[in-house]
């Protein structure tokens, strides 16, 4: 019941985060890099405290302030130099190089805890994988505009690809805080003090005036997906982690560039294309096949 549970989790978790960097990219029009991850992790985080503080109530006692830091502090960085990197790059760019972290933090799984190398070394989750990772690589190609060799593009790839290996980090040291507390309360904090990291550069770098300037809609928009996409989503992917490990969540999530795409047909019309069926079938097969690896692990 526990893996079932915890596919479950993984599986909403990617259902949100595929639709983040069209959110994202959208907002990035009325807002600036620090102002829109400062509001969508604070409200993230006031929601997580305001649903889960009875967890939070049964947990204090355990809780160790500074341990705390150091996920809260990779989650803050990866935020800011993944958005930033958005900001600069393409959404088709971003989404193709932010499938790479399923490879660092496979082998951070293998090398930090003894009950993920059976998972990650298995012939199930390598071949599953590899599918899936070749599937996300087509389907992002194809759908999405030619890349550039641009300043702006360069230095944009760049932040994602370091954003990928933060948050790699951040996942694992999530795992490890999971043997003393609940999901529900680590997410409800760690959200919480990111938001709180955000607000100095924020003040420095950012315009908090422009969440009243801009429309309501469109503030209400960052405000949704605050909660939606980094609290929920964080949330349900702590219980998937405490259920599962970080490999498998992780690996699962190659499948949001085929949701990307499915959403683009129904929202902007796009015609599903032979290159789409087949990436669609890789994605699909790879992610059964982690997935029956995972129920028999």
């Amino acid at each position: 019941m526990s893996k079932r549970k915890g596919l479950c989790c993984a599986m909403i978790v990617l259902l949100l985060w595929s639709q983040a960097p069209i959110v994202i990219k959208y907002l990035s029009s009325y807002f600036d890099v620090n102002t829109q991850n400062f509001f969508r992790y604070t409200f993230a985080g006031l929601f997580l405290l305001i649903v889960n503080y009875r967890y939070i109530l049964n947990d204090i006692h355990k809780l160790k302030v500074r341990s705390l830091l150091l996920p809260s502090i990779f989650l803050f960085l990866y935020q800011t130099s993944f958005v930033s990197g958005l900001y600069l790059t393409t959404a088709t760019i971003a989404s193709l190089l932010l499938k790479l972290n399923v490879i660092s933090t496979s082998l951070l799984a293998y090398a930090f805890f003894e009950d993920e190398r059976r998972i990650v070394t298995s012939k199930e989750f390598i071949l599953g994988t590899t599918f899936a990772l070749v599937g996300a690589v087509m389907i992002v190609i194809t759908t999405g505009e030619s890349p550039s060799l641009s300043n702006a593009n360069v230095v944009g790839s760049l932040l994602v690809i370091l954003g990928d290996i933060l948050w790699s980090l951040y996942l694992i040291t999530v795992k490890i805080q999971l043997k003393n507390v609940e999901p529900q309360t680590l997410s409800s904090l760690l959200i919480t003090i990111a938001g709180l990291l955000f607000f100095p550069i924020t003040l420095v770098k950012g315009s908090i005036k422009k969440v009243i300037i801009a429309p309501l809609v469109i503030t209400l928009l960052m405000v949704i997906s605050g909660i939606a996409f980094v609290g929920i989503g964080n949330l349900l992917n702590y219980i998937a982690i405490g259920e599962l490990g970080v490999a498998i969540p992780s690996a699962l999530q190659l499948a949001s560039p085929l949701l990307t795409a499915i959403s683009s047909m129904v929202v902007f019309n796009e015609s599903m294309t032979l290159s789409k069926v087949v990436s669609g079938f890789l994605i699909m097969l790879g992610c059964s096949i982690i997935v029956l690896s995972a129920r028999g692990k």
